[in-house]
């Protein structure tokens, strides 16, 4: 099964990363509670000790089943200067994130004849690389979103105060459709989220529409990116 086709870099992965794979890897959650010393020592059929319970029978049991791949990933890893790298575990899933195109390469060489190991991965368009990089909170696009909008920006109304100032706000960002993106979901979003825990965006057309936002309530606004062509 050949690789999956990559998708295109737009911005830059917590702010810092352009290239990021995705591996599928039975018990992931190995790479929370041990070292890659530790993963490679296990997958290679060595036994550790590890202080206190934390990972079940079970839990190792599956890890152990995609030995022989935990084995070729924590190899490639361990040999990678840390901060060369960030991995990020959810589930079954590692998402490894890196700015050097040569430890992209080697995840993907070491894998392309697994099948279903890597189910994803993000490169950037040739010739963008050091525009990414040199970028700050951007997003590179062939046209604006809806040929219209500059800007995306995420909103934080867990940050917000009681229900009657949401509703009022509410009604002025209404005021502000079409130099914004406002629905009616967005609404009902804003009006009830009281933790930070969902992320979601409105498009925003220009600087002048930008900052009459932060002017009215400075808290809804969160990060904020800039739609580039290229």
């Amino acid at each position: 099964m050949p690789l999956p086709k990559p998708k295109k870099t737009k911005r830059k992965f917590y702010n810092k990363w352009i290239y990021k794979v995705s591996c599928s890897l039975q018990g992931a959650y190995a790479l929370r509670v041990w070292k890659l010393s530790d993963i490679i020592t296990v997958a290679s059929g060595k036994a550790i000790h590890l202080e206190g319970n934390y990972w079940s029978e079970r839990s190792t049991d599956r890890f152990m089943s995609d030995a022989k791949n935990w084995l070729k990933l924590a190899l490639l890893l361990e040999s990678t200067n840390t901060d060369k790298l960030q991995l990020r575990v959810e589930g079954d899933n590692v998402d490894v994130y890196t700015n050097d195109k040569s430890v992209y390469d080697n995840i993907c060489d070491t894998f392309k004849n697994d099948e279903k190991i890597i189910w994803r991965r993000f490169e950037p368009l040739a010739g963008t690389e050091q525009d990414l990089l040199n970028s700050a909170y951007s997003i590179f696009v062939k046209h604006l979103p809806h040929h219209r909008y500059q800007y995306k920006v995420y909103l934080q109304p867990h940050k917000l105060g009681n229900k009657s100032d949401r509703e009022r706000l509410c009604d002025w960002l209404e005021t502000q459709v079409p130099r914004i993106t406002f629905s009616d979901s967005t609404r009902k979003w804003i009006m009830r989220t009281t933790e930070n825990w969902d992320r979601r965006y409105i498009y925003v057309e220009d600087e002048p529409a930008l900052m009459m936002i932060k002017l009215r309530e400075d808290q809804l606004v969160g990060k904020v990116y800039k739609h580039i062509i290229k």
